[in-house]
């Protein structure tokens, strides 16, 4: 399974790490995603995910985040945070207006337009990891309101889980 799927593969923690453009694998892992394994991906990456951080998970507060979609679909958005952790998942849903022979999949700024997710003050000042393309995601300001832009957030994948970093938070939103 290793040298099949690199990124199926649970990480061992003996033998070093095999040097995987992790955008790339998860890009062609999305040219045949009817077969399963873009499934099998989410996953792997939530089951670890949950090992790492059961806590979370458990006893994590569950914040509902607002969408604001200019195109149309929607999107769910939620974070779950504990101390400094913090998740924010992001999904598409009905969708079916935005793909087509020429995008299979809904991805990036020219399907999502300047559809974006607010974020409240706790969450306002934090960087995230994108778990599953591993793309750093910051957030944009205006008007003392922080928010994500969908389709930043879902530029090489068509869901997301953001981990907030730690050590990459910024120190305040800049004015408006």
């Amino acid at each position: 399974l290793a040298a099949r799927e690199p990124l199926l593969a649970p990480p061992d923690a003996a033998a070093p790490a095999p040097e995987i453009d992790r955008q790339d694998a998860v890009a062609r892992l999305l040219e045949d995603w009817p077969d399963g394994r873009v499934k099998m991906f989410v996953t792997a990456c939530g089951l670890r995910l949950r090992r790492r951080l059961p806590e979370l998970f458990l006893a994590g507060d569950y914040v509902p985040l607002e969408a604001h979609v200019t195109v149309p679909a929607g999107v769910v958005a939620f974070a779950r945070t504990l101390g400094p952790h913090v998740l924010v998942t992001l999904v598409p849903r009905l969708f079916a207006r935005l793909v087509g022979p020429d995008r299979p999949l809904p991805l990036g700024g020219d399907c999502w337009n300047i559809s974006h997710v607010v974020l409240p003050g706790r969450l306002a000042t934090r960087r995230f990891r994108n778990v599953f393309t591993g793309a750093v995601v910051e957030p944009a300001y205006t008007r003392g309101q922080s928010w994500l832009f969908v389709g930043q957030v879902l530029e090489g994948f068509p869901v997301a889980i953001l981990e907030a970093v730690a050590g990459l938070t910024l120190l305040a939103p800049p004015s408006a």
